[in-house]
């Protein structure tokens, strides 16, 4: 999963990391981050997700500084304001929907999402406002990028790789085939 994630990185590629549970997302995308020199990292996932995060970092990348973007929203707008060049960023999902006017202003070297599944309704405010994020590069976390449709995975791809597939109406034209290759 780590040398995945960074072939894709070295060739200017996006990616799903998607791999079943308990195969251990999480640590291989640390370990992706550890492969990299320091700089801004945003990490969104669920809210209950957020502390294994924050211990796995402790535990896989001590020398990270860790900043958990939680509580009242005009404290983590202030936390926003002074994002310093380096460090990884937690916050969850509707945090980050919420507070999405003040991260716009940040560009960050990664995105991770956790738990990818909450991309998977390309009109949901979380996907359609998680696209503006401004960052270097993104990847995307889940067990189940395809669950009910394929269109699952064209919205997940809409947010973290824009540019790799067509518009939906396009896609939803694709055979099978035409979408594996």
């Amino acid at each position: 999963g780590i040398q995945f994630m960074a072939n894709l990185a070295g060739h200017d590629g996006h990616g799903i990391l998607a791999d079943e549970m308990g195969l251990g997302k999480t640590i291989q995308a640390i370990g992706y981050l550890e492969t990299l020199p320091p700089g801004r990292i945003l990490i969104v996932a669920p809210a209950s997700l957020l502390h294994n995060w924050q211990a796995e970092l402790k535990k896989f990348a001590p020398t990270r500084t860790v900043h958990l973007l939680t509580g009242a929203r005009k404290h983590r707008l202030d936390q926003i304001e002074t994002v310093p060049a380096d460090g990884i960023f937690l916050i969850s999902y509707p945090s980050l929907r919420t507070d999405m006017e003040a991260h716009q202003t940040v560009e960050y070297d990664v995105v991770i999402f956790d738990e990818a599944q909450h991309l998977k309704n390309p009109a949901s405010q979380t996907a359609v406002r998680l696209r503006r994020i401004r960052a270097k590069r993104r990847f995307a976390l889940t067990g189940t990028p395809l669950e009910n449709r394929t269109d699952d995975l064209w919205s997940i791809f809409r947010v973290i790789f824009p540019t790799l597939l067509p518009d939906l109406q396009t896609f939803q034209t694709w055979s099978h085939d035409e979408i594996k290759r």
